[in-house]
């Protein structure tokens, strides 16, 4: 990939605003069921260390690391997708953007992770349960993303 192309975590427009509760959950959903939440939390430290650090170019490398590392499994999920877009586009995107895709990267390894242990069952009904109890997410919405 040259440095004209980069990759973006394209959020469903109906979720872009609820992206971190949506982290919350599955973060909790992964320690209720005891089910990845260690291995999870160790493969988001660098993301974290990202959000915390404050810097673009941090943050932006940080993202591009995860995709390319874990792009390929994520793209079985239907509540994102990643997309080509030019380098002017993506240096565009402010701190706060940033901020969203590295917390959508933290739900993306948690439930990548969790999905692919025996208890996936049970961490996804978990997840599907604190997403209700938020009363952010519609029934219709919940039913679609856990279809």
């Amino acid at each position: 990939m040259d440095n004209n192309q980069l990759q973006y975590i394209k959020i469903q427009s109906q979720y872009a605003d609820k992206v971190e509760q949506f982290e919350k959950c599955v973060v909790k959903a992964a320690k209720l069921t005891h089910a990845i939440a260690d291995t999870a939390e160790k493969k988001c430290k660098q993301a974290r260390m990202a959000i915390e650090s404050g810097n673009i170019d941090v943050m932006r490398n940080t993202i591009q690391q995860y995709i390319c590392q874990y792009g390929q499994d994520w793209s079985r999920f239907r509540d994102v997708r990643i997309q080509l877009v030019d380098g002017n586009t993506y240096a565009q995107l402010s701190a706060v953007d940033l901020i969203q895709q590295l917390h959508c990267v933290i739900t993306l390894v948690y439930k990548d992770t969790a999905l692919k242990t025996v208890n996936k069952e049970a961490f996804r009904e978990c997840v599907k349960s604190l997403l209700k109890q938020s009363k952010m997410f519609t029934d219709k919405e919940l039913d679609a993303m856990f279809a």
